[in-house]
């Protein structure tokens, strides 16, 4: 099964309804009504940033990289607690998922720009 995001409410909740959103900005999400018949699951990456921790997931593989650390690389499907960090031992995972997390990020940041906290 694919994992779901809050950010993925909204819209599957507007395709539930039979109904589209009258918004100029693209939502985040994406609908998982699709999800919900049997073998039937949205396959795609999902990713994350709050307060300096980001969290980028695509398959059983996800990377984890806390405020002020270096990535941290969990195989979800194995280790649902994320006990073992194998970051050090499949450097070309995080070589890779760091370069989708990085091109989700500027991908989003052209339709949400980053806003600037009032002093």
């Amino acid at each position: 099964k694919d994992a779901g995001h809050v950010i993925d409410l909204a819209p599957t909740l507007f395709e539930l309804a039979g109904i589209s959103p009258k918004t100029e900005v693209k939502l985040p999400g994406k609908s998982v009504v699709s999800s919900f018949a049997k073998d039937n699951a949205v396959k795609r990456s999902l990713w994350w940033s709050h307060e300096g921790n980001d969290a980028f997931r695509h398959g059983d593989w996800k990377l984890v990289l806390s405020k002020g650390q270096k990535w941290e690389l969990y195989n979800v499907a194995e280790d649902r607690a994320e006990n073992n960090d194998l970051a050090s031992t499949h450097p070309e995972k995080v070589k890779e998922l760091e370069k989708a997390w990085k091109s989700t990020v500027d991908e989003f940041r052209k339709v949400a720009p980053v806003r600037k906290k009032k002093k």
